[in-house]
């Protein structure tokens, strides 16, 4: 089943037949289909394309910059109902020699502007979402454009919480059993005084930290996520999710959320050092250092920390999402939501819930069991 136009109608502004001829020549220069509708309370009177520009501007360019569109003869709309498969639509173009038409509503107002070049890429299976976003877990990779999902499912997007939960509790309490009070370390005479400087508090931190850190790129998950960076930079670059050119894309990607942890990381880090040192000028230098950094060290934080070069079957779990999210994407029906109710979908599709909910089950089953049982370790964690 082949989309709608409507779904691929791009939103041009339409023209009033007051604007001059400099803003219809200005508008035509970003539009792919080389023509631009004219309009009249929402309903399109015509089009003007660069070619109906020429004859006026070769007379004289500085007259016609500013005369009215309502000067020239608009060329006939042609528009094309929105509920027209993009396979019917390519061939009305054919027939009547259109390279581009306004895209109309059941009352005939206006939708958009669709061009041979849309239609073409609708039919070759190419349609694209502008962002995407995507989740690893440790069954595979997850993928949204805010609206259509691809791979895993929401199990295990919930089985990632308890993943993150469960390396958290685990490197905790090495940490804890380490450096923590009753830690071996700590019986190490010359060892355990220079670690009573530092603070066993602040040093669990940092070595739990580490352990995590340590740890994390080893699992699945690092391949996984390797992955799903790799296919939303094929997809977004508009490349075949073939396995040799998906392997060749980079594993760092800007909006990663590793970039907004290391933020926060920095964030804290950074308000401990002023507080301890007492200096005038930390904020601005801690602020200046912050926007310098962040993204370096959060791209640094991708590379070295929360991804690994990806197994062949990992790669394979991500295309396969990719190719699930695109398929969909081709086919998606037309439900026109309320504002709440999109709102509400795209914030359940981000993942962020459901991960949310494994890592709250997985520490408050641990907080429940501590709190009978003792284990060596977690005190710490949970207060």
């Amino acid at each position: 089943m082949y989309p709608q136009v409507s779904q691929l109608a791009t939103r041009v502004a339409p023209l009033d037949l007051s604007d001059s001829i400099g803003k219809a020549a200005d508008l035509l220069r970003s539009t792919s289909g080389g023509s631009a509708p004219v309009g009249v309370n929402g309903h399109v009177m015509g089009v003007v394309t660069a070619e109906d520009l020429v004859a006026p501007l070769a007379r004289d360019p500085e007259l016609a910059r500013k005369m009215p569109i309502a000067s020239l003869a608009l060329r006939p709309a042609h528009g094309i109902p929105d509920y027209w498969t993009v396979d019917r639509a390519l061939a009305h173009f054919r027939q009547e020699g259109l390279d581009s038409a306004p895209v109309l509503d059941a009352a005939g107002r206006y939708v958009g502007m669709v061009s041979t070049a849309d239609l073409a890429t609708a039919l070759c299976g190419r349609l694209r979402p502008r962002s995407i976003g995507g989740m690893a877990t440790p069954f595979g990779v997850y993928l949204t454009d805010g609206v259509i999902r691809g791979g895993v499912g929401d199990a295990a997007l919930v089985s990632a919480g308890v993943f993150m939960a469960s390396m958290i509790i685990v490197a905790y309490a090495l940490a804890a059993l380490a450096v923590g009070e009753a830690g071996w370390l700590m019986h190490i005479p010359w060892i355990g005084n220079l670690l009573e400087k530092v603070g066993n508090g602040t040093l669990q931190g940092v070595v739990g930290f580490l352990l995590f850190a340590s740890s994390f790129r080893l699992t699945r998950v690092g391949g996984f996520h390797a992955a799903e960076h790799q296919v939303v930079h094929a997809i977004e670059a508009g490349d075949d999710l073939s396995p040799a050119i998906v392997r060749g894309k980079p594993r760092v990607h800007p909006r990663c959320g590793t970039n907004l942890v290391v933020g926060m990381l920095m964030i804290m880090g950074l308000w401990h050092w002023v507080e301890l040192r007492d200096f005038p000028l930390g904020p601005i230098l801690g602020v200046i250092l912050f926007r310098v950094t962040w993204r370096r060290l959060g791209s640094a934080a991708q590379q070295y920390v929360t991804t690994r070069p990806a197994t062949d079957g990992e790669i394979e779990s991500g295309i396969r999402a990719g190719e699930e999210l695109l398929a969909r994407y081709q086919g998606r029906p037309l439900r026109p939501l309320a504002m709440p109710a999109r709102l509400a979908r795209r914030v359940w599709n981000m993942g962020l819930c459901q991960v949310a909910a494994g890592f709250a089950l997985l520490m408050g089953t641990a907080y429940v069991i501590n709190y009978f049982v003792r284990i060596p370790g977690l005190d710490g964690l949970f207060g």
